[in-house]
């Protein structure tokens, strides 16, 4: 089975697949390498994902043939930061319980797939603590994309905050070790056959 990188996060990883998306744009970079799979909650904040952990990536899935995820990307925050008297109170989580959550999800994604890249998107305060349990950063998008014009609100990306996010993700990925080039293609290329016998480039699959 073709082996697969997951995106968890809220409303940034569910439209990274809509046009010029990060998502779409590392689906397409890693195409019949790997299988982009998107688990993207718009609203969600790091207190709600807590609650769906096991029902989005099941215990169940470690015995489908599958083995662990090859990365798994972590996105959350911009819900946990609404205001907590403004329209999105609801949404709101205060930071020591954000930063906590974080962990908790981390945790247990590091117990759930041990061989699974994690990258997280987060502010750089909280490197310290969860630098203890062993997992990538990616930079915070604060960081990134000062300007507005990488968002096309003031939170959702535009096509050029995602291409700086789809480039961020790459390059980290690449740094663990995890590139299209050090993947096998799935299934005989078109470029591997021979012409006079195309074939045979499917007898080596039995």
């Amino acid at each position: 089975m073709r082996p697969r990188i997951y995106l968890f996060g809220d409303s940034i990883t569910e439209f990274s697949f809509a046009d010029g998306g990060w998502g779409a744009a590392l689906a397409n970079h890693f195409s019949r390498r790997a299988d982009v799979v998107v688990r993207g909650y718009s609203g969600y904040n790091t207190r709600w994902a807590l609650k769906v952990l096991e029902r989005v990536f099941p215990a169940s899935e470690e015995h489908s043939g599958a083995g662990d995820p090859l990365a798994l990307t972590v996105f959350f925050g911009a819900n946990d930061a609404c205001l907590p008297d403004r329209y999105g109170a609801f949404q709101h989580v205060p930071l020591d319980e954000y930063k906590q959550n974080l962990i908790s999800i981390v945790s247990f994604l590091k117990v759930s797939s041990c061989s699974t890249r994690l990258l997280c998107s987060l502010s750089g305060t909280f490197s310290i603590d969860l630098a203890k349990i062993s997992f990538r950063l990616v930079i915070g998008l604060d960081n990134l994309m000062p300007s507005l014009l990488y968002y096309f609100d003031g939170l959702h990306l535009s096509r050029n905050g995602n291409t700086i996010v789809f480039e961020e993700v790459v390059q980290k990925l690449k740094e663990e070790g995890l590139s299209p080039e050090m993947l096998p293609a799935d299934l005989p290329l078109l470029s591997e056959m021979d012409y006079n016998d195309p074939l045979k480039a499917f007898e080596e699959l039995r």
